[in-house]
């Protein structure tokens, strides 16, 4: 397994084993997983826009690429 899904499996579970996590506590591991593979830099919980309010923005020299909601 890629050493990049074992680092972000590794931090998903120690979140989950403090016993504190909800579903937001895991987007700092997803936010560093999206930006180590992509490239691009990656806000979480970004401001409202014309599309709604996403999850994540995708950001390549500041132009919004893609938005998962």
């Amino acid at each position: 397994m890629n050493q990049i899904v074992k680092n972000f499996i590794q931090k998903v579970i120690e979140t989950h084993d403090s016993g504190h996590a909800r579903e937001h506590s895991y987007r700092p591991a997803l936010k560093e997983l999206f930006e180590t593979i992509t490239e691009l830099k990656v806000i979480n919980e970004p401001k409202r826009s014309e599309y709604g309010t996403p999850d994540f923005v995708f950001l390549k020299n500041t132009v919004s690429k893609q938005k998962i909601v």
